[in-house]
C-alpha cells in the first residue's frame, strides 16, 4: 500500500478559530490602495527659500518677492542671457557660487570698466577737439577784426603749430577731411556771425528804447550803401551801448529808401517801430529833411520818434 500522506497537524487554538469561521489572512496577496495617503515621512521634503543674508554676501544679487526669483544686477545691466537674468528659483548657495564662476558673470563684471575707460578716452579726445575748434574760431575772429583775408587762415594755423600750440593737429581728421581749409574758414566765420547776431537781437529785445544811427554813402562803383548802428540802453544799469547792425546796398539814396531800409533791418530782428525813438545821422539833407528826407519819412511811419540829432564827422 502506498504510504499515507502526512497531514500537518493543527494546534488546538487553530481548530477553535476554524470552528468559529475565522480564517487566516493571506498577507502575500494584499494590494495597496492607490488612493491611500502617503505617510508623513514620504511627503516631507526639504523646502528651500530665499535667504535675505545673501543680499549682503552677494552684492550683485537681487530678489523679486512677487516672482519669487533671484536675478543678477550686473548681468541684467550688461544684457547677458542666463538663468540669473530671467529669474532663478534654485535657492541654494551653491547655485550662487556657480554663477559667480560663470563666463557670463565674469564678462559682465569687466564690461563696466571697459565702458568707463572708453568713455574717458572719448571725453579726452573730444576735449582736445573742442580746444582745437576754439583756437580756430579765435583765429578767424582775429583775422576778421584785423581785416585780413581768410586765405591766410591755414598760414596762421601753421604758425600756431610751429610755436607749440597743442591739439591743432586734431583739426585734420584725415588727409581728405580737414578744418584748416578756406571752406572751413568761411564756415567758422558764418558761425561767429550767427552768434554775434543772436547776441545783438537779445540786447535789442531787452532795451526799453532804441536810437537808429545811419550813414549813407557810395562805394567805388558809385553804388549807394547804408551803414546802420543801434544805440541801446541796458535795462539794469541804464548804460547806453552802441552796436553795429549792418552795411547794405541801397537802390537809391532818397529819404524814402533810407527810411524803408532802417525799418526793414529792425523788423528782421523783431524790433517794433514804436521802440525806435531816435535817429542819428550826419546831417545831410537826405537824412534830416522834414518833407522827403529820412526824418520826415520815419515820422510818418513812427510818430514815437522824438529825438533827431546829427553826428559830426571828424
Amino acid at each position: 500500500m502506498p504510504p499515507k500522506k502526512k497531514t500537518r497537524g493543527l494546534c488546538e487554538g487553530q481548530r477553535t478559530l476554524f470552528n468559529l469561521g475565522i480564517t487566516q489572512e493571506n498577507h502575500s496577496e494584499e494590494q495597496e490602495d492607490p488612493t491611500e495617503t502617503p505617510t508623513e515621512t514620504e511627503v516631507r521634503k526639504e523646502v528651500r527659500k530665499f535667504q535675505s543674508n545673501w543680499l549682503t554676501t552677494f552684492p550683485w544679487l537681487r530678489y523679486d518677492s512677487e516672482k519669487n526669483a533671484m536675478t543678477c544686477d550686473v548681468c541684467v545691466k550688461c544684457k547677458r542671457n542666463n538663468t540669473f537674468t530671467h529669474g532663478n528659483q534654485n535657492f541654494k548657495t551653491s547655485s550662487l557660487k556657480d554663477h559667480i564662476k560663470s563666463t557670463d558673470h565674469q564678462t559682465a563684471l569687466i564690461v563696466p570698466n571697459l565702458q568707463d575707460n572708453l568713455k574717458k578716452s572719448q571725453e579726452k579726445q573730444q576735449s582736445g577737439k573742442d580746444r582745437a575748434v576754439t583756437i580756430a574760431l579765435k583765429s578767424i575772429y582775429w583775422i576778421a577784426k584785423e581785416g585780413i583775408a581768410l586765405v591766410k587762415f591755414r598760414s596762421l594755423l601753421n604758425f600756431l603749430k610751429s610755436i607749440g600750440v597743442e591739439d591743432l593737429e586734431l583739426l585734420s581728421l584725415s588727409p581728405g577731411i580737414t578744418y584748416e581749409s578756406d571752406y572751413a574758414a568761411h564756415e567758422f566765420l558764418s558761425s561767429l556771425s550767427d552768434a554775434v547776431e543772436q547776441k545783438t537781437n537779445t540786447v535789442l529785445a531787452e532795451s526799453p528804447c532804441i536810437t537808429a544811427l545811419a550813414d549813407e554813402s557810395t562805394d567805388r562803383t558809385v553804388t549807394h550803401r547804408l551803414v546802420i548802428y543801434a544805440q541801446t540802453v541796458n535795462p539794469i544799469s541804464m548804460q547806453p551801448w552802441t552796436m553795429y547792425l549792418t552795411n547794405i546796398e541801397l537802390v537809391e539814396g532818397t529819404g524814402a529808401a533810407i527810411s524803408a531800409a532802417i525799418f526793414e533791418q529792425f523788423e528782421k530782428r523783431n524790433v517794433p517801430k514804436s521802440k525806435i525813438m531816435g535817429l542819428g545821422s550826419d546831417g545831410a539833407s537826405a537824412m534830416t529833411g522834414r518833407d522827403r528826407g529820412t526824418t520826415g519819412m520815419m515820422l510818418r511811419e513812427n510818430p514815437h520818434l522824438i529825438n533827431v540829432h546829427c553826428i559830426a564827422h571828424r
